[in-house]
């Protein structure tokens, strides 16, 4: 990340020793000569989740980058850890990319659907067993009652 200049107030990052959110006011940053941030501010709260959303070669990466090598101030108690992904043009909701990319998830979800799935037709057949039942009971009912007269 050499090609990157990064500008922080007071000119070295000072990592708060723990926090409930990253904060920076007032920092730039440049790749090869050409700002990508200038005198911008972020701030990151444990516990939230963030969207970077912009055109291509704006700075989102990179600024996550950043943040990840801890070349901006982060409380030092926080793991960090970037995790990259291209994804492919789909119409799928930003919510749904995301669900998509957790293969684990997406395996149990697929599990539910089936075991739900299972849990339905079994329940068809017992009400099918049901009405067959009762209809046995009715017959016998008759019987019953049109062998109780003839004696």
């Amino acid at each position: 990340m050499k090609a990157f200049s990064i500008v922080v107030p007071g000119g070295q990052v000072i990592h708060p020793p723990s926090g409930d959110s990253a904060v920076c006011e007032g920092f730039s940053l440049a790749a090869a000569g050409n700002w990508l941030f200038k005198n911008a501010n972020f701030k990151v709260v444990q516990g939230h989740r963030y969207g970077f959303l912009g055109p291509n070669g704006m700075g989102k990466t990179t600024l996550l980058r950043h943040i990840a090598k801890r070349e901006l101030p982060v409380p030092l108690d926080w793991d960090i850890l970037l995790v990259e992904q291209e994804a492919k043009a789909s119409n799928k909701n930003v919510v749904e990319e995301v669900m998509a990319s957790d293969v684990k998830c997406v395996e149990l979800l697929d599990e539910e659907k089936a075991l739900m799935e299972r849990l339905e037709s079994a329940d068809d057949a017992d009400s099918k067993l049901d009405a067959v039942e009762m209809e046995k009971t009715r017959q016998l009912s008759n019987v019953k009652m049109s062998g109780s007269g003839n004696l």
